[in-house]
């Protein structure tokens, strides 16, 4: 099984904002507002791992993968995947999240 850390997972994200030609940056130099669009990893040492995007300047987010947190080690690949199904045009819907389907 091949180790993923954190910084392996923050290079993933950033190939995911730029391919989606989201923001690279969370916040506008010099703001407390969020960049709508922009991926991240809502990380907590207790729960784990979350792939979120801002979806208002509020800083309110959206979680593509679902909202149940995943260790470390099972994010890069779930990331990856994300990914993948986009540049392939595999048609992921973020509403996933919302209660919709991938169909």
């Amino acid at each position: 099984m091949i180790k993923y850390t954190l910084e392996d997972l923050k290079t993933l994200i950033d190939a995911l904002n730029r391919f989606t030609g989201s923001p690279e940056e969370g916040f506008r130099n010099g703001s407390s507002s969020s960049n709508v669009g922009h991926y991240f990893n809502h990380f907590d040492l207790v729960s784990g791992c979350r792939l979120a995007r801002y979806i208002a300047k509020n800083g309110d987010v959206i979680y593509p993968l679902g909202p149940e947190p995943v260790p470390e080690c099972e994010a890069f690949p779930l990331v990856e995947a994300y990914l993948v199904g986009l540049s392939d045009g595999g048609g992921l819907k973020e509403t996933y999240i919302y209660g919709g389907d991938l169909s």
